[in-house]
């Protein structure tokens, strides 16, 4: 009775020590996050803006990004590899970049991420 009392109290700590809160994905964890009703759909006219002063990076992983979303859903958007140009400030989703990153320790990585029913806007200091 004793190892099955035993037992029943490992599997409770095991339980509560692999319980993730899973209530959001996002990386890295946001220092703070206000959720609102707000949901922006994705379409077959789903569009990627960036503005700003991005470095190269920035165009690759929003490619990268876009073929990615394409890819999982099926929608074959019109928008190709993106660049210089594609610096609509309609797009579906918009990313601001402040300034190039410098590869060096303790370079500003945070950013904003605000979503509204027509746009997802991403802010950003720097393009890291």
């Amino acid at each position: 009775m004793r190892q099955f009392i035993l037992f029943l109290i490992c599997c409770f700590g095991l339980g509560q020590l692999f319980a993730q809160d899973m209530s959001n994905s996002l990386m890295p964890v946001p220092q703070s996050l206000n959720k609102n009703a707000n949901e922006c759909t994705i379409t077959k006219h789903f569009t990627i803006g960036i503005i700003g002063q991005p470095g190269e990076r920035v165009y690759k992983e929003a490619t990268r990004a876009l073929r990615r979303i394409d890819n999982r859903t099926g929608l074959f958007f019109l928008q190709g590899n993106l660049s210089v140009k594609d610096s609509n400030r309609s797009a579906t989703v918009l990313i601001e970049v402040k300034r190039k990153a410098l590869l060096n320790l303790y370079e500003d990585e945070s950013y904003q991420l605000e979503t509204g029913n027509q746009q997802v806007r991403i802010t950003a200091n720097t393009d890291l």
